[in-house]
């Protein structure tokens, strides 16, 4: 059951860094770079340092080391040795960089253009990579793409997904990939777990052409599936509050999670490990969220509610 859950919900990170494509690779329709810039900082570097200052005197508390020593906060800081799932912030620095170069070509008049660069993207960070793990060879440094490796292909991706529309031949192309993906990762994971005696996580990597597919097919679906609610109903205002919290959600869930495992023992591999524990976790960050955003001193100073502006 863990690992239907890990291979169905494998795209939430790519999904992430398309939805930032898609809402700030077209920036200069609305500001200058320089308010872009001022924007950034304000909504990844203060809460980086804010959620790692945090992370780390949680951990110096729990270790019952010293809750203040400069030097390990800052080593940490620039090593990302605080919390290691602080990598997504150091990742959206890189990315936030690259995005005023990125903006020249975002532009409708070079579909074809971004269409050939795409190509090249799948081709070098998702399907040769996909092939030389399948029959176990490590990847050639030089076929790595210098211009989009990584996260970077997943926000061009995401740009292109918003602004031009696929056909309806293409989508229940791009849905039936999904699925043969999803087969894919989930029954390849079992044979290669059980040729190693190990877990083997390797098709679950942002770089294989499986995760493409299935973070396009997310993607695209949501695009010609949006949700209709009254801007004055519930509902709204709640899927509102959790979309603006998104980012204090994700930096404060190990922390969260660390005290819950303290208070309620669950084997981890038990049901309410797999299915209790992440609705626990996400109410508490839920909670802490709120709780921060009363007080305006922190919620002017760590802004990290919304980030897609």
């Amino acid at each position: 059951m863990s690992l239907v859950l890990q291979t169905l919900f494998i795209w939430p990170v790519p999904i992430f860094f398309m939805i930032t494509g898609a809402n700030l690779l077209n920036y200069r329709e609305r500001y200058t770079t320089k308010v872009y810039a001022k924007k950034r900082f304000k909504r990844i570097i203060i809460p980086l340092i804010f959620w790692s200052l945090i992370s780390f005197l949680y951990s110096s508390l729990v270790n019952h080391k010293s809750l203040w020593d400069p030097y390990s906060f800052l080593k940490g800081l620039v090593y990302n040795k605080i919390q290691n799932n602080y990598w997504f912030f150091y990742t959206m620095i890189v990315v936030y960089c690259c995005i005023p170069v990125l903006t020249v070509f975002a532009n409708k008049k070079y579909k074809r253009l971004v269409e050939y660069l795409l190509c090249i993207v799948l081709l070098t960070e998702g399907v040769l990579p996909t092939v030389f793990l399948i029959v176990n060879k490590p990847y050639p440094w030089y076929l790595v793409n210098p211009m989009f490796s990584h996260y970077l292909g997943y926000v061009v991706l995401g740009w292109y997904l918003n602004t031009f529309d696929l056909s309806s031949k293409k989508r229940q192309l791009l849905y039936i990939s999904s699925v043969l993906s999803f087969m894919v990762m989930f029954f390849g994971t079992i044979y290669l777990s059980a040729s190693n005696h190990q877990m083997n996580r390797s098709l679950f990597g942002y770089s294989t052409i499986f995760v493409y597919i299935l973070a396009s097919a997310v993607f695209v679906f949501a695009k010609n599936h949006p949700l209709h609610l009254g801007m004055d109903s519930k509902r709204h205002k709640l899927i509102m509050f959790i979309s603006s919290s998104t980012l204090g959600i994700y930096a404060s869930h190990r922390i969260v999670m660390s005290i819950c495992e303290h208070l309620i023992t669950f084997p981890i591999d038990s049901f309410g490990y797999i299915f209790l524990m992440p609705i626990l976790c996400f109410l508490g960050t839920i909670c802490l969220v709120w709780g921060l955003k009363r007080f305006p001193i922190i919620k002017s100073a760590v802004y990290f509610f919304r980030i897609f502006e």
